[in-house]
């Protein structure tokens, strides 16, 4: 029986990252797994192979104080949407942490991940530049663009083009740091697959004009090399940021060229200057609960020329601090340093991919959260808790040893 339980919460997991660009059956199938996952746990003697650590509190801590939150905010309903995304978050880090797993189930991972990115972003490449036009499949309807957007970014089987391009930056991340690590031990045909998969991501990226996927990728990228001080792959960088650079979007040109009259910017400054105002106004120890600050910016500030309509503020700081109050950002910001501590000293230490891993995840998403909130996107939101998850394996780490 533990057997079976073991094996089948395997087989869903290398489905569900064969699947992982398409949100809906990436997230069936890993649930599935972790629930067949957590009962072949239970037989196993779970007081003894557990693994809690101490920083781990931060985040009982943070749920514990989100559900108060949650209690006194306006919208009760978003606010519960929001902490069930946290504690999903906390279960997908406990889950990759815990799991038992070696470098073959790793490698595993790694060509699932790469798969749904080579056919996912082929698929969306061929439709956006050489079908050019909409797909109707019975009463589901692939839009190749918004063209309402001046830009007209790709969106095709990506659903939305920011939502799609910060996926594929959190999953390759996975691919980038292990093709870099284990640059020698690779099978050229893997690294043929990874390269194919590695460029259709890249151009998918530039074609959706997403400035926080480039940011994301950009700066875990540069982390990389810096810990690992393989300063050579800083020229694959400037050629990527070059050719970007020399075919710009609308959007990034004007980003780079005017940045204060670039779209979207003033109506995130107005944002941030919201922010600022109703967190001094409201419940400063829990904050406004998630996803409920768009209820005063919406009230106060929807005369301004620079009001748009948003969900959640454009700055995970600014975000976490009006949204869980001070007891929030003291518990949540913590624990995401202490993650990226941890990691590069074990880096440093003891040269694992998981580690690689894990502190370029934690760089990426502290310079995204300067310009977006990835947070409040589950999509987004679970592979990049996976990601520092696994490095905090020590299953993992100990099988790299042997």
């Amino acid at each position: 029986m533990r057997q079976y339980l073991f094996l089948s919460s395997r087989f869903f997991l290398i489905t569900a990252f064969c699947f992982s660009l398409l949100a809906f059956f990436f997230q069936i199938f890993l649930y599935i797994a972790f629930v067949l996952y957590l009962f072949f746990f239970l037989l196993s003697n779970p007081g003894k192979n557990f693994l809690f650590e101490k920083f781990d509190y931060l985040m009982v801590g943070l749920i514990v104080s989100v559900a108060v939150g949650t209690a006194m905010a306006f919208d009760k309903t978003n606010a519960m949407q929001g902490l069930l995304a946290i504690s999903i978050y906390f279960l997908m880090f406990l889950f990759f942490k815990n799991l038992s797993m070696d470098k073959r189930f790793l490698r595993k991972i790694i060509l699932g991940i790469s798969f749904s990115l080579l056919t996912v972003c082929s698929f969306a490449l061929f439709h956006y530049y050489i079908y050019k036009e909409n797909i109707l499949i019975g009463s589901f309807r692939i839009e190749r663009t918004n063209p309402s957007l001046s830009d007209h970014p790709l969106i095709s089987i990506l659903q939305h083009p920011a939502l799609g391009a910060n996926l594929i930056a959190v999953l390759l991340l996975f691919v980038l740091c292990y093709w870099f690590f284990y640059a020698g031990k690779i099978k050229i045909w893997e690294k043929c697959f990874y390269s194919f998969s590695l460029l259709a991501s890249v151009f998918t990226i530039f074609a959706s004009h997403n400035r926080g996927s480039i940011l994301f990728l950009s700066a875990a990228f540069i982390s990389i090399i810096i810990i690992s001080r393989k300063w050579k792959a800083l020229i694959i960088v400037g050629i990527v940021l070059g050719v970007f650079f020399c075919f710009p979007s609308e959007k990034v040109k004007a980003t780079i060229m005017t940045p204060l009259k670039s779209p979207n910017i003033q109506g995130r400054l107005l944002q941030y200057q919201a922010g600022i105002e109703i967190f001094s106004k409201s419940n400063r120890a829990f904050g406004l609960g998630f996803l409920n600050f768009r209820i005063p910016f919406e009230e106060n500030y929807k005369n301004n020329p620079s009001f748009e309509k948003v969900p959640y503020i454009h700055n995970t700081y600014l975000s976490i601090l009006v949204e869980t109050g001070i007891i929030g950002f003291l518990l949540f910001f913590p624990f995401i340093f202490i993650l990226a501590f941890r990691s590069i000293k074990e880096y440093l230490l003891l040269n694992r991919f998981q580690y690689l891993l894990g502190f370029s995840a934690v760089f990426g998403f502290l310079a995204n959260s300067l310009f977006d909130s990835t947070l409040y996107s589950i999509p987004i939101g679970i592979p990049l808790w996976i990601a520092f998850g696994l490095s905090q394996n020590k299953i993992l780490r100990d099988s790299a040893e042997q």
